[in-house]
């Protein structure tokens, strides 16, 4: 509107002017007038345009971030039930360590007994055999 009235007033003052000099001069002035409106209207449009965009990205930002901190949500839990998961399955395998503690403590040393019996059985029928060999046993 600014940019109208002055473009006016200018050309107002070519026809309000009674020399032809004055004319020239108004009309020299009037052009420049207008390609100056021209181009702070062009500069003003693509400012705004610049400010929509930017509005546009930061909408877009926005609904991109609300998106990430949901992803983030979900897999926080999914962490957490993972953990969970993990935790059961050291618990699961301790037990299982103590009681194959239990079962080697109670079962080791008569297993070991009995393999030393098997061993010791072994070697008296080896003397036996070395015995029968030289004749002194019937």
């Amino acid at each position: 509107i600014l940019v109208g009235l002055i473009n006016l007033l200018v050309l107002f003052q070519f026809f309000l002017s009674p020399a032809i000099q004055t004319k020239i001069v108004s009309l020299l002035i009037f052009l420049f007038v207008i390609i100056i409106s021209f181009l702070l209207i062009q500069s003003v449009q693509k400012e705004q345009k610049r400010r929509e965009d930017v509005e546009k990205l930061s909408r877009e930002l926005r609904k991109l971030n609300e998106t990430l901190e949901q992803k983030v949500k979900e897999r926080t839990k999914e962490l957490k039930g993972a953990l969970k998961l993990s935790e059961v399955h050291q618990e699961i395998a301790e037990e299982k360590q103590r009681r194959l503690e239990r079962v080697y403590s109670t079962y080791l040393p008569s297993i070991e007994k009995e393999l030393e019996m098997r061993r010791l059985k072994n070697k008296v029928r080896e003397l036996e055999k070395k015995l029968e060999a030289r004749g002194l046993k019937k």
